[in-house]
């Protein structure tokens, strides 16, 4: 059996793939879609219990039997750090591993929009970043942050379950701190953050309740807050946040909201054509023009059409995206088709940029 060394070794050679560990399988990589065994011999209940116990610590699994799964990231060396997603079944423990860059990429080298670089220079309000798990929005958070780090001095605290890009300070003060760790709660970590005087607080879930009541609240004061939160698109994004009031205080909350959101960006990973890992389709939404009117009034059935005429500004559908990933030969039109929220969309967007009608049969997209 091979040691964990030498599983996070292969992990950190397979760029943008999972490291699967369950007792029962043989370890595998999962990427772009695809997962490649390690060996034809299956972990035992004994083996795969023992890697992950290696892997996170004996405190971590007293936890794991608990709460049934738990979150834990490890730095291993020369190897570099990894996040451990462990959780329980039928055979026993199991996890999902991932590689964390030792270096934060910049939103440019993701593959993003010029607009959600520009959101680090923002002094104030409420930035959403959105996605499905898995998406890569936890990435494009720590791109933004490592961008103010190294662009202007301030103070960063984050407040994360659990830390994974580590950001030593460069321009700015940035303190990362851990839910359950260093403090006991998101909402709780916001409140602290603003006695401390944080130029810039981010977080890395707003699912929690009372958590995005904080955020908000915070941003009011003038502060910058970027929040990730679980949607596909950005009304659902929206949404979300608005659902965390009582039906009786949603006007006040779209008031708020209105006045304090700056953007949202929503993003899923696509299959490259090349089969080099993934890379990010994105929506962006920018709080500018009759879209805080849109808010204020709940009429966020308008917002795709704002978005779509609001590319001079800096905004983006996603289909809008995955038509610039196909046209710039970056992606399959199969896998924009796949991604797509809008399909009728997509093939209009497509044939105006120019993509043969034969190709889009081909791809069945239009049939």
């Amino acid at each position: 059996m091979a040691t964990l060394s030498q599983l996070l070794e292969a992990l950190r050679c397979a760029d943008g793939s999972d490291l699967h560990l369950c007792a029962g399988a043989a370890c595998g990589l999962h990427g772009s879609g695809e997962l490649r065994f390690l060996s034809d011999r299956p972990l035992s209940h004994e083996q795969c219990a023992a890697l992950i116990r290696e892997a996170i610590g004996d405190a971590a699994v007293e936890e794991l039997q608990e709460s049934e799964d738990v979150e834990v990231c490890q730095s291993f060396g020369a190897l570099g750090r990894f996040r451990f997603s462990v959780y329980l079944t039928h055979l026993g423990m199991a996890a999902v591993v991932r590689s964390i860059p030792e270096v934060v990429p910049t939103p440019d080298q993701l593959g993003l929009p010029q607009s959600v670089a520009s959101f680090s220079t923002l002094r104030r309000g409420l930035v959403l970043l959105a996605g499905a798990s898995g998406s890569g929005k936890t990435t494009t958070l720590a791109a933004i942050i490592n961008l103010i780090n190294h662009s202007r001095s301030c103070q960063i605290i984050t407040i994360e379950k659990p830390i994974e890009h580590l950001h030593p300070s460069v321009q700015s003060i940035v303190a990362q701190r851990e839910v359950g760790r260093h403090t006991s709660s998101f909402a709780r970590g916001v409140a602290t953050a603003l006695r401390k005087g944080a130029d810039v607080i981010a977080l890395g879930d707003l699912s929690e309740p009372g958590s995005v009541q904080v955020a908000v609240e915070a941003a009011n004061r003038g502060h910058l807050v970027l929040a990730a939160v679980c949607a596909t698109s950005a009304v659902e994004a929206i949404e979300r946040a608005l659902e965390a009031w009582a039906p009786g205080e949603q006007p006040r909350a779209r008031s708020r909201l209105a006045a304090n959101l700056q953007g949202v960006v929503v993003q899923t990973l696509v299959r490259r054509k090349d089969k080099v890992g993934r890379t990010p389709a994105a929506e962006v939404l920018l709080n500018v023009g009759n879209m805080p009117s849109l808010l204020r009034e709940g009429k966020l059935q308008q917002a795709q059409a704002t978005i779509q005429a609001g590319a001079r500004v800096g905004m983006s559908t996603l289909n809008d995206s995955l038509v610039r990933l196909v046209t710039e030969d970056i992606i399959h039109s199969t896998e924009a088709l796949t991604a797509s929220l809008d399909r009728d969309g997509l093939l209009r967007g497509l044939q105006s940029a120019g993509v043969e009608l034969e190709m889009l049969a081909m791809a069945g997209i239009g049939t």
